[in-house]
């Protein structure tokens, strides 16, 4: 493995800046950001929601 590749551990460096980059709200700005542009395109969005945990667990679908 190129050693600027990774840390002194052998863990990929890419994954370590997503480690480190955690709990900052990235992803609700990227779905938000996301969400908005799809509005401003009239682009319709529908979401499918279990309506059952332990259902939708047992088939696999969690």
């Amino acid at each position: 493995m190129d050693p600027r590749c990774s840390d002194e551990n052998g863990r990929s460096r890419e994954r370590i800046q997503l480690a480190d980059a955690r709990r900052q709200g990235g992803v609700t700005k990227l779905l938000h950001h996301a969400l908005r542009k799809m509005r401003e395109a009239g682009q319709t969005i529908s979401m499918l929601h279990p309506f059952s945990v332990p259902f939708t667990a047992n088939t696999g679908m969690s």
